[in-house]
């Protein structure tokens, strides 16, 4: 693919999917300081428009290790190749490394608007930044494989909510650096969030809940807690997660933390030398949102209740099969 499609070619099309290669020549000549971005973007920005369910667009970037100065935002029907790449944020970036949707300043989609995404590969290195490294939000059917995302501080190397089909496979997190400060210890690795601007700016407020979550297969390593969620929604939980056959190793607090789970199975995974292995709250005080503010604030309606409600049906968690071996105390327990 990437010897047979040149760089923006208009009828390069292979297996249903429009194919564009982007290579490292183009990248590293396109104008400064903001080459990644201007190299790549264009491409990402004609997907948006231009791709369907029917016929996706290929996004190819030719190995190499490429600076990013600015974040690089994708769109529906996309998938995003990036096989032997490294990613590296430069010392001064502000800066996410991949966003799901637009900007700040212009993102004001609802609903699981941003479907079938597909990022494959590469190395996602945010160089000890204080920012997420990879956020997606408002979106349906989004995929990850094959990443390593590392290198944070003070900051989580992904968050997501308000998805619909939340898929990481293979994939590998890992070093994040955090301050000595026990509040700094709510930093996850793959944080499980609500769309409410107090916990997560950048897209639009809304009563929109996780929901069809799989990570599978993942390698979680010297984060302070891998997976989870420290936030919730009064009465619509996240609904339909599995966390499978995962590896956890040096994990200063929980390697999983679940909140306002349903549905839910924990099994096959292998943790080792965590201060928590595996912990589930129904909802905390603090950071149980009622549905209502998420209304109030996205200017999106909500049929959620604002008044606590008994679940009418069991909550269906199963945790089995793990290994599990702790060392040490959480700080944040």
């Amino acid at each position: 693919e990437i010897a047979s499609c040149l760089v923006g070619s208009e009828m390069c099309i292979r297996d249903r999917y429009y194919i564009v290669t982007i290579s490292a020549e183009s990248i590293n000549n396109a104008a400064a300081p903001d080459q990644t971005y201007n190299a790549i973007q264009p491409f990402l920005n004609k997907a948006e428009k231009n791709a369907t369910e029917s016929q996706p667009h290929k996004i190819i970037i030719e190995p190499g290790t490429y600076d990013v100065t600015k974040a690089l935002h994708l769109f529906s029907n996309t998938y995003f190749y990036a096989e032997g790449v490294t990613f590296r944020l430069t010392s001064d970036a502000a800066t996410d490394l991949m966003k799901i949707g637009h900007s700040t300043k212009t993102e004001t989609s609802t609903g699981y608007f941003y479907q079938n995404i597909t990022m494959y590969g590469g190395i996602w290195d945010s160089n000890f930044n204080s920012n997420t490294s990879i956020k997606v939000a408002h979106a349906k059917n989004f995929t990850m494989e094959n990443l390593t995302v590392m290198n944070t501080q003070n900051a989580h190397l992904m968050e997501v909510a308000g998805v619909d089909g939340f898929r990481v496979q293979n994939c590998t997190f890992k070093d994040q650096i955090l301050d000595e400060n026990r509040s700094k210890l709510t930093y996850e690795a793959i944080q499980l969030d609500i769309l409410v601007s107090a916990h997560f700016a950048g897209y639009r407020s809304e009563d929109l809940p996780l929901k069809n979550i799989v990570i599978n297969g993942c390698s979680f390593s010297n984060v302070p807690r891998a997976i989870g969620s420290h936030t919730a929604t009064l009465n619509n939980p996240v609904n339909g997660i599995q966390i499978t056959n995962n590896t956890f190793s040096n994990i200063t607090s929980a390697a999983i933390q679940g909140m306002n789970y349903i549905n839910c199975t924990i099994s096959g995974n292998t943790i080792t030398n965590a201060s928590r292995g595996i912990q589930l709250y129904s909802v905390l005080r603090g950071n149980t949102f009622l549905p209502s503010t998420l209304e109030t604030e996205g200017g999106v309606k909500t049929t959620t209740p604002s008044t606590y409600v008994t679940p009418a049906t069991n909550q269906n968690i199963n945790i089995l099969n793990n290994i599990i071996t702790l060392s040490g105390t959480d700080p944040y327990n």
